[in-house]
């Protein structure tokens, strides 16, 4: 293994290791970006399929 893949192995373990502890710090507000991020993803789906609607109602 090459110097630039260690280094890169253990910068990625850092944030893993960092990322966990800090979800689980601010585990409620973790929760509500999780759930936001479902409601916009729904939105997004919803806007879809009403153009995708309209444009098939239109030909």
């Amino acid at each position: 293994m090459d110097k630039t893949g260690l280094a890169t192995l253990l910068v990625g373990i850092v944030l893993l290791i960092v990322g966990v502890v800090l979800m689980w710090y601010w585990l409620p507000q973790f929760i509500q970006v999780l759930l936001g991020g479902i409601g916009i993803v729904l939105a997004v789906a919803g806007l879809c399929g009403i153009v995708l609607g309209y444009l098939m109602i239109k030909e």
